[in-house]
């Protein structure tokens, strides 16, 4: 990473400010600084390699979604017990996202989480899921968006959106590593949700 001679004077400046805020700290802001003066990328590169790639306000708003469809499906199942079958398959809850293909995503979900925006969906902050999730939780949206009343889903638009939910599961290769027995059990679990879901 390059740094023009204004960045570094920027940084420069702002490291002093720090150093006479926070003198407990000044040791490693003077370090910081001296590198920048003395212009040594190495020593400043690694600190700004460290901070996090971006997630864009597309990939935000996606998650947003997920969130809100999923705030959705809780209330609409809160009142049925945990024991329904609904409340049973394993996408009634939110699943969280795979943390090393959707990282980024599952921090802005559990940021919004922390900061209180979907406290219906406090329980699952942190939840990691064993797959990329974003196919299966797009595939959701898309019959959620189409949904009238989407906000205050009744069973059998929630018995909709798991449909996908299983439709998409059981159509996706499974992983290299995945052993039989759990496509043996998603298969079992498909099965009992439709037998639970009401007549159409």
């Amino acid at each position: 990473m390059h740094l023009t001679k204004k960045e570094r004077l920027s940084f420069i400046y702002q490291l002093r400010l720090l150093e006479a805020l926070y003198p407990d700290d000044n040791a490693g802001y003077a370090q910081m600084r001296g590198a920048l003066e003395e212009g040594f990328a190495s020593e400043y590169c690694g600190t700004l390699f460290a901070l996090p790639d971006t997630l864009d306000i597309e990939e935000c708003d996606r998650v947003t979604e997920v969130l809100e469809m999923y705030r959705a499906i809780y209330l609409a199942l809160r009142d049925v017990g945990p024991a329904h079958p609904f409340a049973q398959h394993r996408l009634a809850r939110f699943a969280g996202f795979d943390p090393v293909f959707e990282g980024r995503h599952g921090a802005f979900a559990e940021h919004l989480i922390q900061r209180g925006l979907y406290r219906e969906l406090a329980g699952m902050a942190g939840t990691r899921a064993q797959r990329p999730m974003l196919p299966v939780y797009e595939a959701m949206l898309r019959a959620w968006s189409r949904l009238t009343r989407r906000y205050q889903l009744d069973l059998m638009q929630v018995a909709t959106l798991l449909d996908v939910a299983n439709d998409y599961l059981v159509e996706a290769e499974p992983f290299p590593d995945q052993a039989d027995g759990e496509v043996e059990a998603l298969m079992g679990e498909v099965l009992s949700f439709q037998q639970a879901r009401p007549a159409g």
